[in-house]
């Protein structure tokens, strides 16, 4: 890996940490899993997408630029740098400020009630009918079985198995969006 691309996987790592600690240190009180999941959301896609695009063009301005070289350009910071605030984000929550993990479990479970809640008020408020209105009732009465204090206790977002469900769908992303610019920029040979 040459410097350029260790400059840009640098940024790109300390870049997605600090934001992570920007939410934590301004939405911990107030809305600290939904901040999470905007910045998640939207934040991060635009700048791991646009560090892929600034490698790329990096690449591109020494000469010619085939393919492979083109995706392992955008691939490759993506991922260490991914990898690496990952891993960070996953020992902190875990090991140094379980807290914190509790924070986010509980809202997460919290957002969901909230949502299912939404959902049936809003479908309530539509049906006509006795007997859609009987169903959507009983169907709403068992879906909220599942966020008793029993049934929520074990939900755990921060766990290794949910980590690597999570990482595997960053990483399809990062192959994704490289192989897109890849296959943009690459420069064609001349027939």
């Amino acid at each position: 890996m040459n410097s350029q691309k260790i400059k840009i996987t640098s940024i790109l790592a300390i870049t997605s940490l600090v934001l992570f600690f920007l939410v934590y240190a301004f939405y911990f009180d107030k809305a600290y899993f939904k901040a999470s999941l905007i910045v998640n959301s939207f934040i991060m896609p635009v700048l791991y997408a646009g560090a892929g695009l600034y490698s790329i063009l990096q690449e591109k301005r020494k000469g010619f630029l085939h393919f492979k070289k083109a995706f392992s350009a955008s691939f490759v910071p993506q991922f260490i740098a991914g990898f690496l605030s990952l891993f960070v984000i996953f020992s902190y929550l875990n090991f140094v400020n379980p807290y914190s993990k509790q924070k986010l479990n509980t809202e997460f479970v919290a957002n969901n009630k909230h949502d299912l809640d939404t959902v049936y008020l809003k479908e309530r408020g539509r049906l006509k009918s006795a007997e859609e209105i009987s169903k959507l009732d009983a169907d709403y009465q068992k879906s909220v079985q599942s966020f008793t204090p029993e049934q929520t206790k074990h939900i755990d977002i921060f766990s290794p198995s949910y980590f690597l469900r999570y990482a595997a769908a960053i990483l399809l992303f990062y192959t994704l969006i490289s192989l897109f610019f890849a296959a943009f920029f690459r420069n064609r040979s001349p027939r």
